[in-house]
């Protein structure tokens, strides 16, 4: 998804995102502090793939919002392409991403009489 922020820089946004899934994030600053144009590029789960930082240097985005930022050998090319071309990513663990989506399908299902629940968890910080 690529959106529009109020965020004017990278620590504004970091602030929003770890307000929004309720803990600390992850922040790999490869880029400038200021988000270009205030667009930003989100996807939830496990983002950190290089096809998906193709689209953002295609688009002009500087700034990456997703769940999944582990630096390991699975991720290694993804940040060294984030890193070359100065995307700033954000990391806010794969469960925490998606919750929001399971929280709205809960309440979509209700609207319809299908009784729902989420049940919450806890994230997997070693995602980040």
């Amino acid at each position: 998804m690529i959106g529009k922020t109020k965020c004017q820089t990278v620590s504004e946004l970091q602030k929003k995102y770890s307000e929004a899934v309720g803990h600390e994030t992850k922040f790999y600053q490869y880029g400038d502090n200021e988000i270009k144009n205030g667009i930003v590029a989100v996807v939830a789960g496990g983002g950190n793939q290089t096809f998906v930082l193709q689209e953002l240097v295609e688009n002009n985005i500087n700034t990456f919002v997703t769940g999944i930022t582990l630096k390991n050998e699975v991720s290694a090319e993804a940040h060294e392409f984030a890193e070359k071309n100065r995307i700033n990513v954000f990391g806010g663990t794969h469960y925490s991403s998606e919750k929001f989506a399971c929280i709205a399908m809960c309440q979509y299902f209700e609207k319809l009489g299908i009784p729902a629940e989420f049940i919450d968890d806890e994230p997997c910080f070693e995602d980040m």
